[in-house]
């Protein structure tokens, strides 16, 4: 489907080249001459037309990348845009022939960030209310869970966190004055965060001009066959887009680190180890490297409550915050790396840091037991049965044979006073011990791919055992883990001490 989709989006990208250039858009030099144009205007002024860099476009032809366009502001009207008196108007023609609505400038403004370690800032995409997630599925964003993420961000040492808001409704109010944070159905979340910026961002139902993104979407749709993994460009596109924004304006206020994660993922630490600034403590040593990386990147492990009474209940369905229902960890998911980017990067694609400035190395991964895990606690997640724990990874429906194995294997495992994930990590260390170095070393070469793959064949089940399979990296399959409800315990602390929790929409009582 990944395949499927690239294509897909590489002909409407093709689409609209040729709609803007005289040879159809399908030679060369007209991939390498898209531009865009920016006019400024303060109040009462005439309007300052800008050519932008486009620098990056090969980078995004070759990674489908963001494409990030650079408008300089004139100096003679950058007083202005720090007084919030500029707007500009972005259009793909010097004559500004199909520009789009004029939209205020806004300045990121300067941080105070702490001077007891890193500076470390946060970003994510929101939306408040109901909105559809990548399956279809309709959900709610309650200002509870936001509050609760940001909670456990400021427990880590997070100094500065910057939301891109698209919650229905708050972009209109911002082309008219209104601040985002304000009008946000999420503004109590907001509140309880001492050091926070919220970006207005546009969703479907806020474009009305003549860039046509329905004509575009329906393209992508025809040529992908419907499949939902498009979602809207206002959807999976707006938010890459979202995240290297985000990205730009911290490190340009400063940051030295930025975490990229939603806001059901956790950044949870080792439960061995003080929550209490942990990510300052973590990243300094990174930071102080001859050649730090480029990023740090933690595998997705899901997590949901542990099995009772032969059920495991969804995540996100009791009165409970989040972390205190991650009582048993499911499978860790390799190719889900999110990232905690370096301010070097200046490409980022959801799991991938694709670009950076020199002076800096290769992405460390962390290790999940040891530094850092990333619980994914999705609404809707359980081990109910072996379809309800795959169900996020879109392989389809589960055979009888995968769901008797399911029982077999992970019942126990996931049932309370089940074996814990120390004991699985145990046995699959003595699996890869029993190895020889060839076998090793073969292993250790497969990419992950060829390794589900192989899992895949050996089985004859679309279900991962980390006992029986070996998978040596970090060993963590479906067993008890309490890690996250732990953090819950100092994160509830967090959030009745700055928080007004009366306010809101949900239960925080662990």
């Amino acid at each position: 489907w990944k395949t499927k989709v690239r294509r897909a989006v590489a002909q409407a990208l093709n689409e609209e080249y040729a709609s803007r250039s005289p040879s159809g858009g399908y030679l060369a030099k007209d991939r390498a001459s898209l531009d865009l144009y920016c006019a400024y205007s303060s109040s009462g002024g005439e309007e300052t037309v800008v050519k932008s860099s486009t620098r990056d476009l090969a980078t995004f032809l070759r990674r489908r990348s963001t494409i990030v366009f650079e408008c300089p502001v004139p100096p003679s009207l950058r007083r202005a845009a720090l007084n919030d008196g500029l707007h500009v108007r972005i259009a793909p023609h010097k004559n500004l022939e199909g520009a789009h609505p004029s939209l205020p400038l806004l300045v990121q403004r300067a941080v105070k960030w702490p001077d007891n370690g890193p500076k470390i800032g946060a970003c994510a995409w929101v939306k408040g209310g109901a909105y559809h997630d990548r399956d279809g599925n309709i959900l709610g964003l309650p200002a509870a869970r936001v509050a609760e993420w940001l909670a456990h961000l400021r427990v880590l040492g997070v100094g500065h966190v910057l939301i891109t808001d698209n919650s229905d409704g708050v972009f209109a109010k911002a082309l008219s004055g209104q601040s985002a944070r304000e009008t946000s159905p999420l503004k109590v979340a907001y509140d309880g965060f001492s050091s926070i910026t919220v970006v207005p961002w546009p969703s479907l139902e806020d474009d009305r001009d003549q860039c046509d993104p329905g004509r575009v979407e329906a393209s992508i749709i025809k040529e992908s066959n419907a499949t939902c993994t498009t979602q809207s460009l206002f959807g999976r596109p707006a938010q890459y887009a979202a995240q290297n924004t985000c990205h730009r304006r911290l490190v340009a206020a400063g940051a030295q680190w930025v975490t990229h994660n939603d806001v059901d993922e956790f950044l949870v630490p080792p439960p061995s180890l003080n929550a209490e600034q942990y990510l300052m403590e973590l990243l300094t040593p990174f930071g102080e490297r001859r050649l730090p990386p480029r990023a740090l990147a933690l595998p997705c492990v899901f997590f949901a409550p542990c099995r009772m009474d032969n059920h495991g209940m969804p995540v996100g369905q009791s009165d409970k915050m989040l972390l205190s229902e991650g009582t048993c960890a499911g499978k860790a998911q390799l190719h889900r790396q999110k990232l905690i980017a370096h301010a070097s990067v200046t490409h980022l694609w959801v799991h991938y840091a694709f670009a950076a400035k020199q002076g800096v190395g290769d992405v460390v991964y962390l290790l999940p037991e040891k530094q850092l895990m990333l619980a994914h606690l999705r609404l809707g997640y359980s081990f109910d049965s072996a379809l309800a724990s795959r169900a996020v990874d879109n392989f389809g429906e589960i055979t009888q044979t995968e769901e008797k194995r399911f029982v077999e294997l992970y019942d126990e495992r996931l049932s309370a006073g089940g074996e814990t994930c120390v004991a699985a990590k145990k046995k699959t260390e003595e699996f890869w011990k029993a190895l020889t170095p060839a076998q090793r070393k073969a292993r250790a070469a497969e990419s992950i791919l060829e390794r589900t793959k192989r899992n895949r064949r050996e089985t004859g089940l679309g279900i991962s055992d980390c006992d029986l399979l070996g998978e040596d990296m970090f060993g963590w399959c479906w067993c008890v883990d309490d890690a996250p409800a732990r953090l819950a315990l100092r994160t509830r602390a967090e959030l009745v001490a700055r928080w007004d929790v009366s306010s809101l929409r949900r239960e925080v009582d662990a």
